[in-house]
């Protein structure tokens, strides 16, 4: 789900247990919530938080100003959430 207006800098959305499939790719955080699930009986409610970026290379390892901007953009939306306990409307 992406933040209110639309299209990145980020997004927030809900996750939930997936178990993994062999032989696909993996969505990561919904793996690692299976797991706690099946391992710990967790029933932890998760959020995933994508921030977009706009130069990949494998050596310079420091943000470009237009993906600091979008941290610092996420940073203030999380913040509100965290702050308002509210996180049962759309984000």
């Amino acid at each position: 789900m992406l933040r209110p207006g639309g299209r990145p800098p980020f997004f927030l959305r809900n996750s939930s247990p997936v178990a993994p499939e062999p032989r696909k790719p993996q969505r990561f955080p919904e793996a690692v919530l299976f797991f706690a699930e099946k391992l710990f009986h967790s029933r932890a409610r998760a959020y995933v938080l994508g921030i977009r970026g706009y130069e990949f290379n494998g050596y310079n390892e420091r943000l470009s100003e237009r993906a600091e901007k979008n941290l610092e953009e996420a940073f203030q939306f999380v913040a509100k959430l965290v702050q308002s306990g509210n996180f049962n409307s759309k984000y």
